[in-house]
């Protein structure tokens, strides 16, 4: 990697996650926080204001067979997710060598590049009779792109074996199919 992108690979390096997959806490229960389908955070129906208590429980976040828990060390509780539990909001591209990167920024402040690692998907939506971008953020967590971003992504898209699709990082993720 030439030296822009291993600056933003550092700089993604430095997301603060929690190492929840090694925690194997005795007490389960629920908690009252609800994410809803716009990625906002809630307490017992109260919006939950400082972005970095929202930042703290983001990094302590686990899925596991479609349900989502806050985990520490003692304790696993569940939460409710309407959707999933990001946003991406933002996007940057970088090329380097004829290679485009895509950064993507979460409503938590998670920046990841599109790849193998954190691939796109596109999912039907039967709500809105749409497809709709989403990408892993990490380990069974993933986030929907934003209106914004995608229409970024479609003005960034090329067409390949009949898919209108973005590259990063070598690999190309279709996102609609060419009529």
């Amino acid at each position: 990697m030439s030296n822009s992108i291993d600056k933003l690979a550092t700089e993604i390096g430095r997301n603060r996650t929690a190492p929840v997959h090694l925690w194997k806490p005795d007490h389960e229960g629920s908690i009252e926080i609800r994410i809803d389908s716009k990625g906002d955070w809630y307490y017992r129906e109260s919006f939950i204001q400082r972005p970095e208590l929202v930042a703290l429980f983001a990094s302590v976040l686990l899925c596991e067979d479609d349900r989502y828990f806050l985990i520490t060390p003692v304790e696993k509780l569940q939460i409710e997710v309407e959707d999933v539990p990001f946003i991406i909001v933002d996007m940057d591209i970088h090329n380097e060598h004829d290679i485009q990167h895509l950064a993507l920024t979460t409503n938590v402040g998670d920046r990841i590049i599109v790849g193998p690692q954190n691939p796109i998907e596109v999912r039907y939506q039967k709500t809105s009779d749409t497809d709709i971008p989403y990408v892993l953020v990490r380990a069974n967590l993933y986030a929907r792109v934003n209106r914004a971003v995608y229409y970024r992504m479609v003005d960034a898209c090329v067409e390949i074996e009949g898919f209108h699709g973005i590259s990063s990082g070598g690999q190309f993720f279709p996102l609609v199919q060419a009529s």
